[in-house]
């Protein structure tokens, strides 16, 4: 089986989850199908990281745009790329201008309705991914929401699956609800979006989503295309020990790059840390991932008993004998912080968005809320309660043996080998 895949994410460093997820799939599907990996260079280190995971993907052949390479090639390319460069620093200072107008609104700040849904690519890029198709692929499958309209770059005549890591809609109703006042404009720019994600899924021969949780949303849109339940999580079952040891600690993974992590780290602070503090005066947050200097700065002189570790190599350390929290309120797919978590021996405090997609049943494996008052007492109970915690943890361990690599592996290639039988049967 030969499988292009088309992403606007170079899959390395692991920094991120969509990063590990892309990571780990490959990584696990190279060793069964011939795989080729579509990738756009736009930098010095995008360049770098491809080099790396050349060396790391022997097997996997790379096909590499770089925009800088087609603008060397045009005619006044010095002048064609100072006018490249000013409209890209004209795009930053106009969102700067209009995340400063909404900067009493954090949600609309950062809201994806305040983004452009289509990327107006570059034609000599479309002209690339065209021609890259062409090469006798049984199946093309495109990744993240920003390349979903890339389906009308492909070819007629092959198989085109797109693997869905946040379904946009979902996520920007949920942005829709927490404005803090909602204009027609944003009713009207929620419904185009709506529209335009579910337009182009519907031009793809199937779907794979992270979580039955969004296979199901997604079918009551598209009922005619196949859609796939096909979770991308890199565990490995290697669960440390559920000797829980009370420490009065409780720990936040991830980076500020993904709004969602950011607004669910506000909201925590703002609205819950002084109410398990009141409880608890010893409890200290530890807060991991990449987080600007700005921020840091701004959280540490405003909170007090926090501390930021930056990015962590090895999240056994970070997470060891610590109570995580999963205080997300905005997104779709599947957190694999919170798989990350149960494997190290984290009992769990999430949100109902936090946990979705996983199989975790509140009070069983982990502890479930979504006001402040809630979530506070949760957090607060099991730094009480060890013996609870250690319940919670096995119980966990045991439900999230079924996203464990090897197996996510398997039922991946089933889903291609399905889809693939599928398409002989049309015939």
């Amino acid at each position: 089986m030969n499988l292009l895949i088309i992403t606007p994410y170079i899959p390395y460093p692991l920094h991120s989850g969509g990063n590990r997820a892309q990571f780990d799939m490959i990584n696990g599907l190279k060793g069964y199908v011939s795989i080729s990996l579509l990738v756009r260079a736009s930098n010095p280190t995008d360049r770098q990281n491809i080099e790396i995971l050349k060396t790391k993907w022997p097997e996997v052949t790379f096909f590499v745009y770089d925009p800088v390479q087609k603008i060397a090639a045009t005619k006044h390319s010095r002048y064609y790329k100072l006018l490249y460069a000013l409209r890209a620093s004209l795009d930053r200072k106009i969102a700067r201008l209009l995340r400063q107008n909404n900067v009493s609104d954090p949600i609309r700040q950062h809201a994806t309705l305040s983004t452009r849904h289509c990327k107006h690519w570059e034609e000599s890029f479309i002209d690339y991914i065209f021609h890259t198709a062409q090469k006798d692929f049984d199946i093309i499958q495109v990744e993240f929401f920003d390349m979903i309209d890339l389906i009308h770059a492909l070819p007629e005549n092959v198989i085109k699956i797109f693997m869905h890591h946040e379904i946009r809609f979902v996520r920007q109703e949920i942005e829709l609800s927490l404005l803090q006042q909602i204009t027609p404009a944003d009713r009207y720019f929620y419904r185009c979006f709506r529209d335009y994600e579910i337009a182009c899924l519907r031009n793809y021969d199937s779907i794979l989503t992270f979580s039955e949780t969004d296979k199901q949303k997604l079918k009551q849109y598209i009922p005619k295309v196949p859609v796939f339940s096909s979770p991308s999580t890199g565990i490995i079952p290697q669960f440390v020990s559920i000797d829980f040891e009370p420490s009065h600690e409780i720990v936040f993974l991830g980076g500020v790059n993904h709004f969602p992590n950011k607004d669910g780290l506000d909201w925590f602070l703002s609205q819950c840390w002084s109410l398990v503090r009141e409880k608890n005066r010893d409890v200290k947050l530890y807060i991991t991932g990449e987080w600007k200097k700005s921020i840091v700065e701004k959280y540490l002189s405003m909170y007090p008993s926090i501390y930021f570790s930056g990015f962590v190599e090895d999240l056994s350390c970070a997470l060891r004998n610590r109570i995580m929290i999963v205080p997300i309120r905005i997104g779709s797919g599947m957190r694999i912080k919170i798989l990350d978590g149960v494997v190290n021996g984290c009992p769990l405090v999430t949100t109902t968005v936090g946990v979705e997609g996983i199989d975790l049943i509140h009070k069983e494996d982990c502890l479930i809320a979504d006001d402040p008052e809630s979530f506070a007492d949760a957090v607060v109970y099991l730094l009480d309660n060890p013996e609870t915690c250690k319940k919670m943890v096995a119980n966990a361990q045991k439900k999230i043996e079924q996203y464990s690599s090897d197996r996510q592996v398997k039922e991946r290639l089933n889903i291609y080998h399905q889809i693939l039988s599928n398409a002989i049967n049309r015939e």
